[in-house]
């Protein structure tokens, strides 16, 4: 039996839409308020496709890349961005190799840099890389890992939004 479900965003990248300030919830687009039903499940790209209010036939789509970004529990739905994670040792010895050669030749190419890297860790040169908030570890930017919550929705089973869905069977 298919149940419909509706969602109701209550917090977008910071924003409390239950709790927050008139100024902070105007600065969420109108057309993700209120009680929206999803109207198709995308299963090979992780998604929603949610309806407009106001608007028939018209769909926004809330997509994820990878199931580990969803989180349901109590009621509510949590989507998370890609996060960071510590670089390994292999990782770092690579990147410090690359540092080297820069330092023993300037003027080195980018395929040589490349080829320092190997294809097997050329996305150490290319994914966003920072530092731990304490400042003690280099962190690498990677789509598998959960990172910051960026949004959370009330789940209904019904449009005026009085049948919470508590668990998924």
């Amino acid at each position: 039996m298919k149940q419909d479900l509706y969602l109701k965003l209550i917090w977008r990248f910071g924003v409390d839409l239950e709790h927050g300030t008139r100024e902070e919830i105007e600065t969420v687009p109108t057309r993700l308020l209120g009680i929206r039903k999803i109207v198709a499940v995308r299963s090979w790209e992780y998604g929603f496709d949610l309806e407009v209010p106001g608007s028939p036939g018209e769909v926004s789509q809330l997509q994820i890349r990878r199931a580990s970004h969803f989180e349901f529990q109590d009621g509510i739905l949590s989507v998370f961005r890609p996060g960071y994670r510590p670089m390994t040792n292999q990782e770092l010895n690579k990147l410090r190799e690359v540092e080297k050669a820069f330092q023993e030749n300037p003027d080195i190419s980018f395929g040589e840099t490349m080829r320092v890297l190997t294809p097997q860790y050329e996305y150490v040169w290319h994914n966003r890389r920072k530092m731990s908030d304490d400042g003690s570890q280099e962190l690498i930017f990677d789509k598998n890992v959960r990172g910051d919550l960026a949004l959370k929705y009330r789940v209904y089973t019904d449009r005026q939004g009085t049948r919470p869905l508590i668990e998924v069977f």
